[in-house]
C-alpha cells in the first residue's frame, strides 16, 4: 500500500476531503447480464460515487486485478443508479447540493444537475 498521501491537495481548497483517495459510494445496484443487452458486460456491481460524479462497474467475480470501468462522468454527486429493463438505459439520481470532484480536477460545490434524474444509454 502506498503511504505518504497528501490529504491537503491545494486544488481542493476548503473541500480537501473531496480529494481524499476514496470514491464515497452511495449505493449498490446489480447489473445482471442475463438479458445480454450489453456485449461483454458480465454480472456487475454498479456503484455511484458522491465524490467523483461517476458510476463504477465492477464484475461480481472481481479479483484484486479486476478491471473497474468508469461510466457516466459529470460534475455531480451521484446518489443512486437504476437500470431500465432494456439493460441499456441507466438512470442516475443526483444530490441537490454538496461538494464533489470536478471533471477538470479539484473540488467544487457547483453541481451541473442539482436534484435531477439523469438518463444515460450504453451501447
Amino acid at each position: 500500500m502506498e503511504s505518504g498521501y497528501d490529504f491537503e491537495d491545494p486544488k481542493c481548497g476548503d473541500n480537501a476531503n473531496v480529494c481524499w483517495p476514496t470514491i464515497a459510494p452511495s449505493s449498490l445496484e446489480l447489473y445482471s447480464a442475463a438479458s445480454q443487452a450489453l456485449s461483454g458486460w458480465s454480472d456487475s456491481w454498479l456503484i455511484p460515487s458522491l465524490k467523483r460524479g461517476t458510476v463504477y462497474r465492477v464484475p461480481t467475480d472481481a479479483t484484486a486485478e479486476a478491471q473497474v470501468t468508469e461510466l457516466f462522468k459529470t460534475t455531480n454527486r451521484y446518489r443512486d443508479v437504476a437500470v431500465n429493463p432494456d439493460g441499456r438505459t441507466f438512470y442516475v439520481i443526483t444530490d441537490r447540493q454538496g461538494a464533489t470532484g470536478s471533471v477538470d480536477g479539484g473540488a467544487t460545490s457547483e453541481l451541473e444537475n442539482r436534484g435531477s434524474v439523469l438518463e444515460f444509454t450504453a451501447k
